[in-house]
């Protein structure tokens, strides 16, 4: 299974969802952690939580 990310040109191939998921998600905090910057707990949990739900979409649109 293939997912690309949608703001830059990072690409991964994995064997589950869940996979998919894990990997996608450590490269939204590793490479756009600007993202992050100055939110406090309650926008990160916010946030996190979007983009766990928009990840997950991805992965049924993309697979």
């Amino acid at each position: 299974m293939k997912l690309a990310c949608e703001g830059c040109d990072w690409t991964t191939e994995q064997d589950t969802a869940d996979e998919l998921l894990s990997a996608m998600m450590a490269h939204g905090e590793n490479a756009h952690s600007e993202m992050f910057q100055g939110k406090s707990a309650e926008e990160l949990a916010a946030m996190k939580g979007m983009m766990d739900a928009h990840v997950r979409q991805m992965i049924i649109d993309q697979n």
